[in-house]
């Protein structure tokens, strides 16, 4: 889905501003035509989003076991990231207030990847946080997170306040 997901989501926003700001019914449905035909070509013509939906709705809640060369098969991108998230949620339990600092954060992400994960698909391959929100509150703490979510939500405020719909969206 992540490849295709801005593409939709810039569609979706063109036709809210569309919406907003065209009067006429024949152009308001000509756009969500537009939008549909779009959408269809946007699931179908990969066939594989399809598969990856189904895999997730049908994904056993468990953690990469075993040894990656003889298991790739059987472990999935998505169970990768649930041991990802698991650490990620460990190590900001351990230190929300200022994190671990920018430059030990991969460090301690390993470090539980080895100790509280059963397979070596996390030292064969390094993987960060994958979560922005994650590695600023690991990297500097809750404050930091918070600063980082009001930078984001406070243009969005005021755009919606001033109804600059193209800046809010």
């Amino acid at each position: 889905i992540g490849a295709r997901m801005p593409f939709f989501i810039t569609l979706v926003l063109i036709m809210g501003y569309y919406s907003i700001h065209v009067k006429s019914k024949k152009s308001i449905i000509l756009g969500f035509m537009f939008l549909m035909v779009s959408l269809f070509f946007l699931v179908y013509s990969k066939s594989n989003l399809v598969e990856r939906v189904k895999n997730v709705t049908s994904m056993q809640h468990s953690f990469p076991e075993g040894d990656y060369a003889k298991e790739f098969k059987k472990i999935s991108s998505e169970d990768i990231r649930k041991g990802i998230y698991f650490c990620n949620w460990l190590l900001a339990k351990e230190s929300p207030i200022f994190g671990y600092g920018v430059g030990d954060v991969q460090d301690k992400l390993e470090s539980c990847y080895l100790e509280k994960l059963n397979s070596n698909v996390y030292q064969m391959f390094q993987y960060n946080s994958h979560n922005q929100y994650f590695q600023v509150m690991l990297s500097a703490g809750i404050l930091a997170l918070v600063f980082l979510l009001l930078s984001i939500l406070i243009p969005l405020y005021v755009a919606f306040k001033q109804k600059n719909y193209l800046w809010f969206s």
